[in-house]
């Protein structure tokens, strides 16, 4: 492992001194925009919000509780749930564990989740509280199979609220697969595309160059971010300069507008 010299104190740990990987972008992120809120949700009339640095630092603490846990690096993580902070901190700690993210619709029939994480070989889950008993009921058979099986609720990295720490971990390389993205009717033929954390990047620096994010701009994602589309655009641009996104929480369209 090598390290490289970073700004303000912080240094980057990762394979390639050079690497331009997800979380060297955060660092960055985090560099220019600090205590400025980067993510924020409404839950029962009071609003949620995440700093650009409790950003970093939450998806830090997380990955170094996977790596404890015994993660290996290019080991498939599904992430089953709707958007919100707590699933950006769980995709951002992957990626600086070396992780792979299976991202699923939270609309995804819980047959098509297991067969996803069968046909990817995922350990590790990640979901909602809404969803975790079901699933996993539907991953008993698994369960029975393999011993190593972890569901976690993502509410779980609530309290993560840490200052980053001196020196950031990165597992990853640019070219190492951060997301595997699933078409619909998986359960019978699942088929995926891998995405590089290289690919990411190179879709935020080609939509940045098109239509230049401004730090002022507050972003509205409505999307579910396991579409890569909605993840490069609803998610990565408004990072890449400081702009503040907030989560709707519900398709309802007069909560929208609330």
């Amino acid at each position: 492992m090598s390290s490289r010299a970073a700004h303000d104190g912080m240094r980057v740990t990762a394979p390639n001194s050079g690497a331009i990987t997800l979380t060297g972008f955060l660092v960055e992120a985090h560099r220019s925009a600090g205590d400025k809120v980067a993510l924020r949700i409404k839950r029962e009339d009071q609003w949620h919000e995440l700093t650009y640095a409790e950003l970093l630092g939450a998806s830090q603490r997380l990955a170094r509780e996977l790596v404890d846990d015994g993660r290996q690096p290019g080991a498939k993580v599904v992430l089953f749930a709707n958007s919100r902070p707590e699933w950006v901190v769980a995709y951002f700690a992957c990626a600086a564990a070396g992780l792979t993210v299976v991202p699923l619709d939270p609309q995804t029939p819980l047959a098509e989740v297991r067969a996803v994480g069968e046909f990817t070989d995922a350990h590790l889950y990640f979901t909602t509280e809404v969803s975790q008993a079901a699933l996993e009921r539907e991953l008993l058979g698994q369960w029975e199979q393999d011993c190593a099986l972890t569901v976690c609720d993502l509410a779980s990295v609530n309290h993560y609220g840490d200052r980053p720490p001196d020196e950031v971990m990165d597992r990853a390389d640019p070219d190492d697969p951060a997301s595997i993205i699933f078409t619909s009717g998986t359960a019978v033929d699942p088929k995926g595309a891998v995405l590089s954390h290289a690919n990411f990047l190179a879709n935020v620096a080609g939509v940045a160059a098109l239509l230049e994010p401004l730090a002022t701009d507050r972003f509205l994602s409505v999307l579910p971010l396991n579409a890569a589309f909605e993840f490069s655009s609803g998610l990565l641009i408004p990072l890449s300069v400081g702009a503040s996104l907030t989560y709707a929480g519900s398709l309802n369209p007069r909560r929208i507008l609330d």
